[in-house]
């Protein structure tokens, strides 16, 4: 083991193995910023401190893996970890820790004096700038320590469990290159035009639009559903420079209106078709379905389908907290591969100026929807889509919209029978569980509970989630760590009836009690969800209920019986 540097004798990690010092050329023009080193990097054959380098294990060769599609090689690159001993088990380095190193990493970017410090991951985010989440401000330069450029991306730590990142994560490091010509941050200028009138700015706006031959528009309303939700304002763009964003008044209807009745305009929005547009018709905007419609979301979605999916619908429509296993298609993820523009759709502020969010919605759906050099328009052409979209895409969002408004009218008699024979067989299965493990007082729905069941009686591997607060990870219980469980553990008969009787209770929550409630159920349906192609459903994903259970569903026509 080598001995720890003289100025490290302060730190909590003394006597850990390492340090691993930074590699590369000392005026290299990239700067790598890790987190630690790991095993392999601090158990290198012999300990020979001068060949312990950073990223040398199986991180390092997924990193170099990326660096090489990316173009960037590793000889023309400076790396170096936040921290330079490895913490116990590979967790991640405390605030002490990384306090006791940063005089070294300073040191380091001093003299290196890079154009561009890619941060890999969280620690070396937070450390280098003043954000945090990874996920959200990868892919962006941003001003960070010392005033220099940070680009923050991946660890590749992540994308060896997330494969299918690995074409954006490739994309970073692409971007990342290019930014290391300069050391200054350059972005494209726009103007954001605010008013409460659109009188004053009618003619540039229409203007701008006839010009350019496309309107990008985008609502903020109080709420998800139009029957008790409002418009607040409508913001609407035509060149990718300019935005103007209108409080939503009978004029700005009228605009919008007039907008869509124009064939030689394409109308562009981020899900404009599964939200914006179902909403404004709703509240009586009169809408042409079969005009030229461009949503970016769903155009995204067949460029990139083939990396997986995404949690939509029951989230925030605009995309902030939207987000799950497989490829991410809110409008923030879209707009940080195809424009310049840092993230800008936190809760602060929105709380804090509402008209500037919705007036960067249109700028960044549009820069995302047009842009010349990388634009998803583009995209669709490149990969011979754009027929797949206009013809036969766009074309069944009318149907999928007549099938949400009619719905499903429900059996309420079989409806009721299914509530109460999944209650009681739930309860049934519960009462064995706790007569079983002799707990009458087992409480399924309580984490502290299933805490103890899985990981002190059974034995079971610790799954964790990321704290939203803290960012540390955790012990959970949630549903994706009991589903994990599963998986790994088949044929335990303990596990097994506790996922029967979740299965059960959600079954009948998330379909039989609210149709019971309303009589009819009206889900939502679209085309940008699944990777295969297929329509999907939510709100609820009626293609999930079982074939049994239809029953409840009344046809609306006779001969529906037979399909």
């Amino acid at each position: 083991m080598t001995k720890p540097l003289p100025t490290c004798e302060a730190c909590p990690l003394f006597l850990a193995p390492g340090p691993v010092n930074a590699s590369g050329p000392e005026d290299a023009k990239i700067m790598f910023v890790g987190e630690a080193p790991g095993e392999v990097e601090v158990n290198y054959p012999n300990y020979k401190p001068e060949r312990m380098k950073p990223f040398i294990g199986g991180s390092g060769r997924i990193l170099y893996a990326l660096c090489k599609n990316a173009g960037i090689f590793r000889d023309e690159t400076r790396v170096v970890n936040v921290v330079r001993c490895r913490p116990p088990d590979n967790r991640t380095p405390t605030h002490v820790e990384i306090q006791a190193c940063a005089p070294l990493l300073i040191k380091e970017i001093e003299e290196c004096n890079p154009n561009v410090i890619i941060a890999l991951g969280e620690t070396a985010l937070n450390l280098l700038t003043p954000k945090k989440g990874i996920s959200t401000y990868r892919g962006i330069a941003t001003k960070g320590f010392q005033d220099r450029k940070v680009f923050p991306t991946w660890h590749p730590a992540f994308i060896m469990r997330m494969q299918h990142n690995w074409g954006f994560a490739v994309h970073d490091l692409i971007r990342a290159k290019a930014e290391s010509e300069f050391p200054e941050i350059r972005r494209v200028p726009f103007e954001i035009i605010r008013q409460a009138d659109y009188t004053t700015t009618l003619s540039d706006c229409m203007s701008d639009i006839r010009g350019s031959g496309t309107c990008t528009f985008d609502f903020e309303t109080t709420g998800l559903s139009a029957k008790s939700s409002e418009i607040r304002m409508c913001g609407f763009t035509g060149r990718p420079d300019k935005a103007y964003v209108y409080d939503w008044t009978v004029g700005a209807q009228q605009l919008l209106e007039k907008v869509f009745a124009d064939p030689k305009i394409e109308v562009c929005g981020q899900n404009i078709l599964a939200f914006d547009m179902p909403f404004a018709e709703d509240k009586g905007v009169k809408i042409d379905w079969t005009g030229k419609i461009f949503d970016l979301m769903v155009a995204f979605h067949l460029c990139n389908s083939s990396y997986g999916q995404t949690t939509i619908g029951e989230q925030r429509k605009s995309g902030s907290w939207q987000g799950g296993r497989g490829t991410e298609k809110d409008l923030a993820f879209i707009a940080s591969l195809h424009t310049d523009m840092e993230y800008w759709k936190g809760k602060e502020e929105y709380k804090s100026d509402l008209y500037t969010v919705c007036g960067k919605d249109v700028i960044g759906t549009s820069r995302a929807a047009y842009n010349t050099e990388n634009g998803i328009r583009l995209e669709l052409k490149n990969q011979d889509m754009e027929d797949l979209y206009y013809k036969h895409v766009l074309p069944v969002h009318m149907p999928l919209r007549r099938m949400h408004q009619r719905g499903f009218k429900i059996h309420t008699d079989r409806a009721a029978r299914w509530s109460i024979i999944m209650e009681r067989e739930a309860e049934q299965l519960e009462k064995a569980l706790q007569d079983g493990l002799g707990n009458p007082s087992l409480n399924l729905n309580s984490p502290k509970q299933m805490m103890h069941l899985f990981y002190e009686t059974l034995k079971l591997p610790i799954q964790y989630t990321k704290d939203t607060k803290t960012h540390k990870l955790r012990p959970t219980a949630n549903a994706e760590a009991i589903a994990t469980l599963a998986s790994l553990s088949p044929d335990n008969a303990i596990l097994g009836t506790v996922v029967d009787i979740r299965h059960l209770k959600k079954l009948n929550s998330t379909y039989v009690i609210p149709a019971l409630r309303a009589g009819v159920i009206h889900p939502n349906f679209g085309v940008s969800k699944a990777s295969n192609g297929r329509f999907n459903s939510q709100n609820p994903n009626v293609q999930n209920v079982p074939e049994d259970m239809r029953d409840m569903w009344i046809p609306t026509r006779p001969y529906h019986n037979e399909c």
